[in-house]
């Protein structure tokens, strides 16, 4: 039987390939969609545990207390802590003679490349003497030392930084590289250009010792969500007022904006879907065509002894072999442009086996249900009408 549904394809070779050229459009989409939508998220998750989103804030709840830099050795006391980074932060807005621009403004210690990625493309990182000393020194990103210095660079330029109510003259120290930022491509001219200043420094322009924030990175596999709550009844028993201290899970958030990704994601694949769909119905719609030209065949099949069985069959097994050759094409065009566009997007290139097994079955199983119905209406051809059209 495999034999003759074999031969029956090739001798209508335009006709099959009619009915799997929609099937091979539409399962390479899905996995277009699958690949570049997984690398796409992968990519951005990076980029946002870069900046520091996979961990807590800890913040004074109220205006009765402060957080302070005594707080960190509490803190950096429980097991489950990793890293812990002093922070001074808020809007600013850093001016040079050539131009000035809002930015927010992050005073750091000189761990921090371990808590967020600084990629410093020129010049160094803040370090332990530039915060012992509280140095008026500062890093800020190529996009704004073009803009503000006419060059990427501007090391060894001084720019006024007003913070507050106060300002202040900074010597740049480091450029970092905005890129192949994901985040930076996407929301452009949304999204402020970062500075980072040592945090002694801020709080010796602003004449406050007192902190934002503490930053805290945690062991791996610890459940953020108790650590958080343990931080804060540690704080509030030092503090002794159980509503002083926050501590914000930024996993919770990092989770958030990947949740919205994945709806998108679906949303897009479902679209990809329908485009299968409407290819295993244009496959039946093929199959009754063929039903009707084969209305001879069918006859002389059943008057040499085939049954009804036998005939569905064969059209079933036609219908099958169509959607299963017409996806794997589609899933061998769908992989190598996806891999082309991940090469050129610069996105790690990865594929699940399983979603493509998926893909594949899916695509089979429907058009095997399309392809019942035709199916049937050759078993359940009379075999004298049948004759009678040859």
């Amino acid at each position: 039987m495999l034999h003759s549904v074999l031969c029956s394809l090739r001798r209508h070779i335009g006709r099959t390939a009619l009915s799997m050229f929609g099937t091979v459009i539409g399962t390479m989409a899905v996995i277009i969609i699958c690949v570049i939508s997984s690398a796409g998220i992968a990519e951005f998750e990076e980029e946002l545990n870069s900046l520091g989103l996979n961990g807590l804030l800890l913040t004074a709840d109220n205006g009765n207390c402060e957080v302070e830099l005594d707080d960190i050795e509490y803190i950096n006391a429980l097991n489950f802590v990793d890293r812990t980074m002093p922070i001074v932060s808020g809007d600013a807005v850093i001016s040079t003679e050539r131009d000035s621009s809002e930015v927010y403004l992050w005073g750091i210690d000189n761990n921090a490349d371990k808590i967020i990625s600084l990629n410093v493309s020129r010049g160094r990182l803040i370090e332990m003497g530039d915060i012992s000393s509280a140095s008026d020194v500062c890093i800020i990103d190529d996009v704004l030392a073009q803009k503000l210095c006419g060059t990427k660079n501007a090391l060894g330029q001084t720019v006024e930084i007003g913070f507050g109510d106060t300002s202040g003259i900074y010597t740049v120290i480091g450029v970092l590289s905005t890129e192949g930022s994901l985040l930076r491509g996407v929301a452009g001219s949304y999204m402020p250009s970062f500075i980072y200043v040592p945090y002694t420094s801020l709080q010796q322009q602003l004449g406050d010792p007192s902190l934002t924030m503490i930053a805290v990175t945690l062991c791996s596999g610890c459940d953020n969500d108790r650590a958080a709550a343990e931080i804060e009844r540690l704080m509030q028993g030092i503090g002794g007022n159980l509503s002083a201290y926050k501590s914000d899970n930024l996993s919770n958030q990092r989770d958030t904006l990947l949740g919205l990704l994945d709806i998108m994601t679906a949303i897009i694949l479902c679209i990809g879907l329908v485009s299968v769909l409407v290819s295993a119905i244009g496959l039946m719609n093929v199959m009754l065509m063929s039903v009707n030209e084969r209305t001879g065949e069918i006859g002389i099949k059943k008057a040499l002894g085939a049954g009804c069985g036998t005939i569905a069959l064969e059209f079933m097994l036609e219908a099958i072999i169509i959607c299963l050759t017409a996806s794997l094409i589609g899933v061998s065009l769908g992989v190598a442009v996806s891999y082309a566009a991940s090469v050129a997007a610069g996105f790690t290139f990865s594929i699940n086996l399983a979603t493509v097994l998926a893909i594949v079955a899916a695509t089979v199983s429907m058009g095997a249900l399309f392809g019942i119905y035709p199916a049937l209406k050759a078993g359940r051809l009379s075999p004298i009408d049948a004759l009678r059209k040859i």
